[in-house]
């Protein structure tokens, strides 16, 4: 009898957010952090057995840390954001972070001084702007010193150009993390604004991120009415006019840098607005993570502690669940049953709750199918009844499961084999009795699988009369087979059974002339009124011999 040991690979999740990268396919689960060009950081421990609960990825004491605080609350100090990026960089070196945290800190506080009574929003925020491009943007592979003066740049008194539209010195399509960008200058849109989101905490200024298909932005707070709008790839980039014939023309200087296409009017009305702890962990899913600049193992644990943030982002969801399928796969590959079931216990509850709050026809929904079918077969191997129901029902009622119905059953069946063969024992019948009877409905006639399903069933019957045979207990070895034959969901093919009946009978009515032959004689003809002649032909030849 075959039984499946593995799954198909979970789905591909298209995550089209790519900042200036291209609309990148993301597998879901595969994802994490690039190379600093200009930090060097040494191997990091990483603990599983202290891990945050519903993470299965061992965590750096950083990571560990910064997850057991968040619990506490969510804001935007400005430490906490700088931290939060850092970790979406794919770093966990904690010396490097509070160099870089008191470079920021020292740096914006010269900045604010030199402010003065400066108290209008936009001017703050284009000035702003303008010190973050000449201290820390196009500064190429060497750290400039900060400037603190923020006069040192013109600001945007004249009449704005097509020039504008285009980035600064440094730009790189694909450098969308914050640590490479302090380290060399290089910036896409996602890290810049990412790095003046955190200047503008540190000036004590607030803001939202805002994001399109292709692009990112920030909006700062304005107290004197609506938010101002920087585009943080240019240092002229304040509040730029937003109109149709404005993305129009501003098309062609995009086209000059990027191979993306370019963002448009209706992307801009329809844009998303996200906190700035939000663009943090968005962050964990951008270029710097695809696969060819960071372990597949780097790329999971950020999937992981970005859906543990932000358990909203339908797209984090579908990327955690694809690691935590492709993890339960290769310990199921590697027979590590045990620690499988571990995978399961840690996270199960978590991704099963997170889940339920997306639509059934989401592609999560099919890699939490896939989950589901992987801790069915552990939790049946790990004898963990509890588990083995709660994933049954979840797996039954999950929306992907009628389009997967052949899948489903497969799997199905072999963690029935597994569950059957550690509970056939007599003290157990009853488990077994009421789980085949609960399946029997889903394993109809003319199906592929419904032959198996009986083959279980009369594997299961046969074992618990093969054990009463053992104890001389003939009476219930013939009730148990009766049963089996009862049964709609029993093997079309009867001759094991009626084989098995049949020495049984034999056996009882030996049994009972013991006492009486009239006993047996009665047996006999019990047994001619249920079976045919096949069967009692064991007992009839029996009692013909010893008349």
């Amino acid at each position: 009898m075959h039984f499946i040991h593995h799954l198909p690979q979970a789905l591909l999740m298209p995550i089209k957010f790519c900042m200036r990268f291209g609309f990148h396919w993301i597998r879901a689960g595969l994802l994490c952090a690039g190379v600093l060009a200009g930090l060097a950081e040494a191997d990091t421990p990483r603990l599983r057995e202290a891990s945050v609960p519903g993470i299965w990825s061992p965590l750096s004491s950083l990571e560990q840390q910064f997850l057991n605080d968040w619990a506490k609350g969510l804001n935007n100090d400005p430490d906490t954001l700088l931290t939060l990026y850092w970790i979406a960089a794919g770093h966990s070196d904690t010396a490097e972070l509070a160099r870089v945290r008191k470079t920021l800190q020292e740096a914006t506080a010269g900045f604010n001084a030199n402010l003065g009574d400066e108290r209008n929003a936009e001017r703050q925020a284009s000035l702003l702007n303008h010190w973050m491009h000449a201290t820390f943007l196009g500064q190429g592979q060497t750290q400039a010193k900060p400037q603190t003066s923020p006069h040192g740049v013109e600001e945007d008194s004249r009449t704005r150009t097509p020039e504008d539209d285009r980035p600064g010195p440094g730009y790189r399509e694909a450098q969308s993390e914050v640590a490479t960008l302090l380290a060399t200058g290089d910036f896409n849109c996602i890290s810049a604004s990412l790095l003046y989101a955190l200047l503008l905490r540190y000036s004590g200024l607030d803001g939202e991120g805002a994001l399109l298909p292709t692009h990112a932005f920030i909006e700062v707070d304005n107290p004197a009415g609506k938010a101002i709008e920087v585009e943080t790839t240019s240092p002229h980039g304040i509040n730029p006019e937003r109109s149709p014939d404005s993305y129009a023309r501003a098309a062609a200087a995009w086209r000059s840098h990027s191979a993306l296409a370019a963002p448009t009017y209706a992307d801009y009305r329809a844009r998303e607005k996200v906190a700035f702890w939000q663009l943090g962990t968005r962050n964990m899913l951008h270029q710097h993570t695809h696969p060819d600049r960071m372990s597949a193992a780097d790329r999971g644990r950020l999937a992981e502690i970005s859906a543990y943030l932000d358990p909203t982002y339908e797209g984090a969801q579908i990327n955690r669940l694809y690691f935590l399928v492709e993890e339960a796969g290769r310990l199921m590959a590697a027979q590590k049953s045990a620690e499988l079931h571990r995978l399961i216990e840690r996270v199960y509850a978590t991704v099963r709750r997170d889940a339920a709050s997306f639509s059934p026809d989401s592609p999560l929904q099919d890699n939490l199918f896939s989950l589901q079918l992987y801790g069915l077969i552990s939790s049946a191997e790990q004898d963990a009844t509890d588990y083995f129901n709660q994933l049954l029902a979840d797996s039954l009622n999950n929306p992907r499961a009628p389009a997967q119905t052949t899948r489903w059953r497969q799997n199905l069946l072999h963690a029935l084999k597994i569950r059957l063969e550690k509970h056939t024992g007599l003290a157990d019948a009853d488990l077994g009795r009421d789980l085949l009877e609960s399946l029997a409905q889903h394993f109809p006639q003319g199906e592929p699988e419904t032959n198996t399903f009986a083959a279980l069933t009369a594997f299961f019957y046969h074992r618990l009369a093969y054990q009463s045979a053992q104890q001389q207990d003939w009476p219930n070895a013939v009730a148990l087979l009766e049963q089996l034959i009862g049964l709609d969901y029993a093997p079309q093919d009867r001759t094991e059974t009626d084989t098995r009946l049949g020495i049984a009978y034999a056996n009882w009515g030996q049994t009972e002339a013991r006492h009486t032959r009239e006993a047996a004689l009665g047996l006999l003809l019990q047994c001619e009124a249920l079976h045919s002649a096949a069967v009692c032909q064991p007992l009839s030849e029996w009692l013909h011999k010893n008349r």
